[in-house]
């Protein structure tokens, strides 16, 4: 019997991709299966956001809730901007979750889950060239991440200290993940960064200059690809 995956997602589009990112992985790596039922999963995540207080003050009341419907044996996760944001702070106030997941360390999933009490949030560690597997919660449009994290330092924004430094993705893995979108049915593309205007301007390694004008040009020119958003 294959193992179950149940999670929830709170807050923005880029929450949506990060989860999309997490089931793809596990279920290549581990052979992890959705469910919409957290009583017959073996691992439950909450992908959590900390925009608003509001969706953090719901994180331990979701996270009380799950602790006792559960199943013998099962692991719960937080991940997610609150995860970046708290920390420790998580697990010494729910002591039963077995993992904390910083939404700059999304690709680590497949190995803080068997490691308990693991917190991994580190907001300069670099994914933006890892090469996620392939999962999209519909055939008819796709989450496209452009950049990660944030330069500005708005006084009422706390996604700099969750999601670190600016960072674009290379164009290329764009285009090529734009376009393996489009060959599985996808129409549309939903290019997402914090500040997308800035896309360009700062790689973590020798890439192609481009900007988001251009990246636009790119992406249209993607055959099957009809709005982009």
């Amino acid at each position: 019997m294959s193992k179950k995956l149940f999670i929830e997602t709170l807050g923005c589009a880029m929450n949506v991709r990060d989860s999309e990112h997490m089931i793809a992985e596990l279920n290549a790596q581990e052979g992890y299966e959705l469910t919409d039922d957290a009583r017959e999963a073996d691992l439950i995540l909450i992908n959590t956001c900390s925009v608003r207080e509001k969706p953090v003050h719901k994180l331990f009341s979701e996270l009380g809730g799950f602790n006792k419907l559960k199943k013998e044996g099962a692991k719960i996760g937080v991940c997610g901007c609150t995860a970046s944001h708290l920390g420790k702070e998580i697990i010494k106030r729910a002591p039963y979750v077995n993992f904390v997941l910083g939404a700059r360390n999304v690709s680590k999933i497949g190995e803080v889950i068997y490691r308990d009490k693991a917190v991994e949030i580190d907001i300069d560690f670099d994914e933006s060239q890892f090469a996620f597997k392939d999962f999209r919660s519909s055939p008819y449009k796709a989450y496209i991440n452009i950049s990660i994290g944030c330069d500005k330092q708005c006084t009422f924004c706390i996604v700099p200290k969750t999601r670190g430094d600016e960072i674009s993705i290379p164009a290329d893995l764009i285009v090529a993940e734009a376009r393996k979108a489009a060959e599985s049915g996808a129409k549309e593309v939903f290019l997402l960064g914090q500040n997308v205007n800035n896309y360009g301007r700062r790689f973590s390694g020798q890439h192609e200059k481009v900007n988001f004008t251009e990246l636009l040009r790119r992406v249209s020119a993607v055959e099957g690809i009809e709005r982009i958003r």
